[in-house]
């Protein structure tokens, strides 16, 4: 079975040689997902970026493959752009979706075929890639 991974490469209007920002996608992408942000998450790579959620989180990737945190305490800050993620992958615990974002590089989602296309339809520079 094929997954896809949407990636988005959108600039900030202000700042061409930076991302949109994080709450913008973040915002995207709850819409499309509804409950599925919910809950708890499995932080499996980078969990780099600026904020005091955001740097809380430890630096196991040392010790450990990943850490689970609740959603509940991230995703509040992370919509209201007052914290955000620099490179980082995320899997909800419930569920089969995956998110981050990429060294700063570009936001990507892991969802079902639907829900990418229907994330895509709000950003100008996207792409498609299968992963896995």
């Amino acid at each position: 079975m094929k997954h896809y991974e949407l990636r988005i490469h959108d600039r900030s209007k202000d700042e061409p040689r930076l991302l949109i920002s994080f709450s913008v996608f973040m915002q995207t992408i709850q819409n499309a997902l509804a409950d599925e942000l919910g809950g708890k998450w499995r932080v499996l790579s980078g969990a780099d970026g600026y904020g005091e959620k955001v740097c809380s989180i430890p630096d196991f990737r040392d010790t450990r493959d990943s850490i689970i945190v609740d959603s509940a305490e991230f995703l509040p800050v992370l919509l209201s752009g007052e914290e955000y993620f620099t490179d980082v992958r995320i899997q909800t615990v419930v569920g089969q979706v995956e998110f981050g974002v990429c060294d700063s590089t570009f936001y990507f989602l892991q969802a079902n075929r639907d829900v990418l296309d229907k994330v895509a339809r709000h950003f100008e520079h996207v792409e498609v890639a299968v992963v896995k």
